[in-house]
């Protein structure tokens, strides 16, 4: 069994992917809609080494969507504690700031983008696009928060 590395990005668009120990996306999927299917993506990978962008609520943030993230966010930890994976949370600025060195600066739909491109190069043989073309920034982002986890902590054994 090989040993993954997982990034999760538990926004809107959430993903989950999985980079092998050589920097490959070895799979991905959208963000399950229930804790049950987040526990039967996961439950095969118990031994991964699991990756999340750590939440926080922001100021001028709705109440509504603090609690949307909140509930998603402890949903992950939650289903992840359930099945005894250990979980690093990173803040996003970390791991921005190593995987996106030398895109210059950027915020919001133009950050969404900087992630699109920079995962495309990284990885020119996955889509991070939809079936209409669209940008999946979420599965941009959830590569990315696993080949930072990858590249920057410490191996288990």
């Amino acid at each position: 069994m090989s040993l993954y590395t997982l990034g999760i990005d538990p926004g809107k668009t959430g993903y989950v992917v999985a980079i092998d120990g050589d920097g490959a996306v070895s799979w991905s999927r959208p963000m399950p809609d229930t804790p049950q299917g987040l526990a039967v993506l996961l439950r095969d990978h118990v031994e991964a080494r699991v990756i999340v962008e750590r939440q926080f609520a922001m100021p001028g943030q709705g109440l509504t969507s603090t609690l949307t993230i909140g509930i998603g966010y402890g949903i992950i930890l939650g289903v992840c504690a359930a099945l005894d994976i250990g979980v690093e949370l990173v803040r996003a600025q970390d791991w921005q700031r190593a995987m996106l060195r030398g895109e210059g600066k950027a915020k919001g739909a133009d950050l969404k983008r900087q992630y699109v491109a920079v995962a495309e190069r990284m990885w020119p043989t996955i889509s991070f696009r939809g079936p209409k073309g669209g940008a999946q920034d979420g599965k941009a982002a959830a590569a990315l928060i696993a080949e930072y986890g990858r590249r920057l902590t410490p191996t288990r054994d």
